[in-house]
Parts: structure tokens; C-alpha cells; sequence
């Protein structure tokens, strides 16, 4: 499951409980949406060229996060990128892997 700088799931600013494991499996879209990584990625990199343009991130950080974001759709293509309900959704498990 996706968390936030403080080790929650994202979405648990609305649950104040912690979840059970079946309520992490329902809300996982993983199974469904990881047919859309090539539509996420696209995404990811228009909005990694306007924070660069808008200079939000230097180049050389504009230009890692593209060589990584190209690695990771050449790992899904090549079936070794491994998807994981933990992190909820197909932008999740590719922000992920961006960062590890």
C-alpha cells in the first residue's frame, strides 16, 4: 500500500483505523489497471518536462527521471517488473520503482 512521509496508506487520512488485509485487497486496482502503464508513463513524462521547463527540477533531474521511467516500461514490456497490490494502483507501483 501506497504511504505517506509519515509510513500511512494515502488514503488514510479518512480511515482512522488501521485496515484489514481484505480492505487493502479491495482497494487495490493493481490487477485491473497495470494494462494502462504505457498511458501513466506518457503522463509521468509530460508532467517531469513542465517541472523542468517551469524549473521546478534541474535538468539532471528531469533527465534521471526519464532514464528510469524508460527502464521501467522496458521492464514491464520484457514481463520483469513486478506489480504489487501493496501499493495500490499502476502509478504507484511505477512511482515506486522510480525511487528504489
Amino acid at each position: 500500500m501506497a504511504k505517506n512521509k509519515n509510513n500511512q496508506a494515502i488514503w488514510n487520512k479518512r480511515i482512522k483505523k488501521n485496515s484489514s488485509l481484505l480492505f487493502q485487497e479491495i482497494g487495490s486496482s493493481i490487477n485491473v489497471d497495470k494494462r494502462l502503464f504505457k498511458e501513466d508513463i506518457k503522463g509521468s513524462l509530460v508532467h517531469v518536462e513542465m517541472l523542468s521547463k517551469q524549473k521546478i527540477i534541474s535538468l539532471k533531474i528531469k533527465n534521471k527521471i526519464i532514464k528510469g521511467l524508460k527502464k521501467i516500461e522496458k521492464e514491464i514490456f520484457q514481463k520483469k517488473f513486478i506489480f504489487s497490490k501493496k501499493y495500490e494502483d499502476i502509478h504507484m507501483n511505477i512511482e515506486k520503482r522510480l525511487f528504489i
